[in-house]
């Protein structure tokens, strides 16, 4: 197989240059989710796919101030959400050195759709815990409170 790790990891550098940062803590906040998951073996998706589709996000949903840095996970899975649902479209990505599609098997989408899952239940959780006893009616209030939410 061939690849071109430091082509590669350029192209990662600079995506997080531009993105304040951004870049690299959604690739380690994916990483972590499928390492954490309880189905972490079905999660099939390697590291340099997930840096990977992270480098094709568009620059606004990763660049975040450090005191919004909680809007960076309603942001990832809205990102996500686009890729799953746009299925054609996400298949024909392909890496930051251009060797291969990223996700070039059901296997490889099935586990995208699993990890996206895994962020989704960790996005019910923060907000249930910013919102306390607050009841929200719907996916995107939740996801409105966890944007609207700052770090001091």
């Amino acid at each position: 197989m061939t690849n071109f790790p430091f082509l590669h990891m350029h192209h990662i550098q600079k995506k997080d240059t531009d993105t304040m940062g951004g870049a690299k803590k959604a690739i380690r906040l994916l990483k972590t989710l499928k390492a954490d998951s309880e189905k972490s073996d079905s999660i099939t998706l390697n590291s340099y796919d997930i840096a990977s589709l992270v480098w094709h996000m568009d620059q606004s949903i990763l660049s975040v101030y450090q005191w919004e840095e909680l809007s960076l996970l309603a942001n990832l899975q809205n990102a996500l959400s686009n890729h799953i649902y746009n299925k054609e479209a996400l298949m024909r990505l392909r890496t930051p050195d251009n060797t291969r599609c990223i996700i070039n098997s059901e296997d490889k989408f099935n586990a995208l759709v699993i990890l996206f899952l895994e962020l989704i239940t960790l996005n019910e959780a923060v907000g249930r815990e910013i919102v306390g006893n607050r009841i929200l009616d719907d996916n995107s209030n939740l996801l409105k409170a966890i944007k609207d939410s700052y770090i001091a």
